[in-house]
């Protein structure tokens, strides 16, 4: 008898608690819907959202060097481009000028002839552009034996438009103005393998040179972060 009361007053309350469910426009265990919260997004770099392809056409740029001139890559065809993402402000960029890295791939390329054309790219947007311009300058004055010209991406467009992610970040174009290799500049981060370490441009200029396929064509490149302007 005790045991069919306590059975029938649970069945009143679950009763009730559904009545009260229903009353309060459904089920206890549906989730009242929440006003969405205003969302506050927070200045960043924003990260390259394309990425030039080994093996399609390189993008096209229209690029103004430190001096002001004017280069064009659709001038450069017939021609081997090697680019160079660089910043004169990063640890890293600075270690492969002042060990040679950035030297030795400018003589090898240098070596096999005037088709082959080497420039630097500065896509560096977190100080001010007269900043940037004035820091590559000295930078490079440090190095005159070597010619290269660094073009001012101060916005960021050519960059993102090839997925530059570090400094340095390698991109070699061929003749015909394809993408054949991009990424590290070697294998040697730390700088420490000395002439036991793999140079992926110079190996990607030599294959090509040869007519053979580039192997490896794509590497991790390594370095400081590109700094893209923030949002």
């Amino acid at each position: 008898m005790r045991n069919s009361m306590k059975i029938a007053g649970v069945l009143v309350c679950v009763g009730a608690v559904s009545v009260m469910g229903a009353w309060m426009g459904g089920p206890l265990d549906a989730a009242a819907p929440k006003a969405d919260a205003p969302k506050i997004d927070a200045p960043k770099r924003t990260a390259p959202t394309g990425a030039a392809k080994v093996g399609e056409k390189a993008p096209d740029f229209v690029l103004k060097d430190l001096d002001g001139k004017e280069h064009k890559l659709v001038d450069l065809k017939g021609k081997v481009v090697v680019l160079e993402w660089f910043n004169a402000d990063c640890p890293v960029c600075r270690q492969v000028y002042a060990n040679g890295t950035v030297k030795k791939t400018y003589d090898a390329m240098k070596g096999m002839g005037d088709k082959y054309v080497y420039i630097a790219v500065n896509s560096t947007s977190n100080v001010t552009e007269e900043q940037m311009i004035a820091r590559s300058k000295a930078l490079l004055a440090e190095h005159k034996d070597m010619t290269i010209p660094v073009l001012n991406d101060f916005g960021g467009k050519t960059g993102r438009a090839y997925g530059a992610k570090t400094t340095p970040h390698m991109f070699v174009i061929d003749e015909q103005g394809i993408l054949r290799y991009q990424g590290a500049i070697s294998d040697d981060q730390r700088g420490a393998k000395g002439d036991e370490a793999t140079n992926y441009v110079i190996n990607a200029l030599t294959q090509m040179a040869a007519g053979e396929t580039v192997a490896p064509d794509q590497t991790r490149s390594w370095g400081c972060s590109v700094k893209y302007p923030r949002n």
